[in-house]
């Protein structure tokens, strides 16, 4: 069984301290997908060195890490100022998640982001992000909070091992007010994408970084094929014998 180091997010709880934890929805797919989820806990009260060598710990321990959704990625750290429409983030948390990161695909083992996850990905692999798609055109792109289980919109699938996989045509549900600007340098080559009518990236796979990104929440899209398959899809990653072969993947300018 593979262990999965998934990420949780800081929050203040009801009875007035600080914690930090994640949707159990995460949880129960990794455990279907037949993995074992392991939490990693916020640990900005460490310092630099500290912080270094907890996540080549964990690094060294666990199989995989999930890196879930939650506030904006803080703007400064893909060199841009921040814009007015950014939403709330968290500079100690991005920083613990990018260094998990960095040591997790150093020693080759797969990793998967959702929605804020893998815009995260993205930034540490020198990409870039939009800070507010209904300012740059994108106001069709439907984003509902309230309706976390409904389809919205198509994400057209391509590249042969996702569209083998998920199908040529899928729907998602959709509740981000960011996206991929500009795809990390790492992930331009050999990566297979799917992309909205709109033509914001909604997924990427790279089978050469073991790599799994996906801009919507297919985790709280219950009774739903497609989830299933992008977990297991993940787990794969760790043998690449299972991995469909992907001869078209893509080079991306």
């Amino acid at each position: 069984m593979k262990t999965v180091g998934i990420t949780t997010t800081n929050y203040h709880s009801a009875l007035g301290f600080y914690s930090n934890g994640v949707s159990k929805q995460y949880q129960e797919k990794i455990v279907a997908a037949g993995g074992l989820p392991i939490l990693l806990p916020s640990l900005e009260f460490l310092n630099e060195q500290q912080l270094d060598l907890f996540a080549e710990s964990y690094a060294n321990t666990l199989d995989m890490l999930l890196l879930v959704g939650g506030p904006d990625v803080t703007p400064i750290l893909y060199h841009r100022s921040i814009k007015q429409e950014c939403g709330e983030f968290d500079l100690d948390r991005d920083k613990w998640e990018l260094l998990l990161i960095k040591k997790f695909h150093k020693k080759k083992k797969p990793i998967m982001g959702i929605c804020r996850g893998f815009q995260l990905i993205n930034v540490s692999m020198g990409g870039t992000l939009i800070q507010h798609m209904s300012s740059h055109d994108y106001d069709k792109h439907f984003h509902n909070l309230k309706k976390t289980h409904q389809k919205v919109h198509n994400v057209n699938v391509l590249g042969d091992t996702l569209s083998k996989t998920l199908g040529p045509l899928i729907q998602t549900n959709s509740f981000h007010h960011q996206c991929i600007d500009e795809l990390g340098f790492q992930l331009k080559e050999n990566s297979e994408i799917g992309i909205s009518d709109d033509n914001v990236i909604e997924i990427i796979l790279n089978k050469k970084h073991k790599i799994l990104g996906v801009q919507w929440h297919p985790e709280m899209l219950h009774q739903s094929n497609e989830t299933d398959v992008l977990f297991n899809l993940f787990m794969s990653l760790s043998d690449p014998v299972k991995v469909i072969s992907n001869d078209k993947s893509c080079k991306i300018s």
